[in-house]
């Protein structure tokens, strides 16, 4: 069999340059006869839960690091459940205790009023039923409702606290933020879960605790 190139990254083996069919055959047989059973993927083609594994642990900065990819984390095709999902676990390794900060433009624009507020609540939960105060800085307005659902959807799942809704054109990315130190970064809207690219990293200490004090001081 031809010279197979690997790079160990500490914790798997990955191809340098991806394999022919006849070539992947061939080095999985090979494998098989040592008795070794493995995934393998070349660096473009990652298995989705080794993606999600070192994006909730590490950060998406991580995946850049190690494999130099930076497309399709979360792509169009992907179920929108599984973006939540992800979310979802990030933020409960946050182990936020007191308040939680959703700060997304279009967070409250949404043709599907109930759809938009389950979105956010997928991601939100369980980390939410830990906290006292949700607020959701949007900027364009709500014109469908998602507002209600939204509290509506929260109370349902057990969330006995503060939300309040915040209107401002202060911001222009996204974010959910922690107890005011820790928090993640979304690269598209809620509303755009779906329908595009969807990365999304943890946030740096200061950066976070820069959001919470712009959000802080609109109140």
């Amino acid at each position: 069999m031809a010279e197979v190139n690997l790079w160990n990254t500490g914790d798997m083996f990955v191809l340098q340059e991806p394999l022919d069919e006849e070539g992947h055959t061939q080095l999985l047989a090979a494998l098989a006869d040592r008795g070794v059973a493995m995934y393998i993927a070349s660096a473009q083609n990652l298995a989705e839960q080794e993606i999600r594994r070192i994006v909730r642990s590490q950060g998406v900065s991580e995946v850049f690091r190690r494999y130099r990819v930076q497309e399709d984390l979360v792509s169009p095709k992907v179920d929108p459940m599984k973006v939540t999902s992800l979310l979802s676990q990030m933020l409960s390794d946050l182990e936020p205790i007191e308040e939680l900060i959703l700060v997304d433009p279009y967070a409250l624009k949404a043709t599907n009023a109930a759809e938009q507020a389950g979105r956010i609540a997928d991601a939100m939960f369980p980390a939410a039923t830990r906290v006292s105060s949700v607020r959701v800085i949007h900027d364009k307005p709500d014109t469908t409702g998602v507002g209600d659902e939204l509290r509506s959807v929260f109370a349902h799942r057990g969330f006995a606290g503060e939300i309040a809704l915040t209107q401002t054109g202060l911001f222009h990315d996204r974010f959910i933020v922690a107890d005011g130190t820790a928090g993640i970064l979304l690269g598209a809207s809620f509303n755009g879960i779906g329908s595009r690219y969807f990365l999304v990293d943890y946030l740096a200490r200061r950066d976070a605790e820069d959001v919470a004090k712009a959000v802080h001081d609109l109140l």
